[in-house]
């Protein structure tokens, strides 16, 4: 993830990069749903069962984590 910046909920970023971690063909495929969704959006769970959404900002490159709502 070089060269993106991630902001919004400091869980939801940890969560993130948990997965980032863990498994990373899962966290290809959430940046490939982001940029095919209409909306640049695309949600996921973190290892507790907490649910986020990513969104990208098409400008700058930038993801914004925040709880799902």
């Amino acid at each position: 993830m070089r060269g993106v910046e991630l902001t919004g909920d400091p869980d939801g970023i940890a969560a993130l990069k948990a997965i980032h971690t863990k498994n990373r063909d899962y966290l290809k495929f959430l940046l490939g749903e982001i940029r095919s969704n209409t909306d640049l959006r695309a949600a996921f769970k973190g290892e507790d069962g907490s649910q986020w959404q990513i969104t990208l900002d098409p400008k700058s490159n930038n993801l914004a984590i925040e709880k799902k709502p």
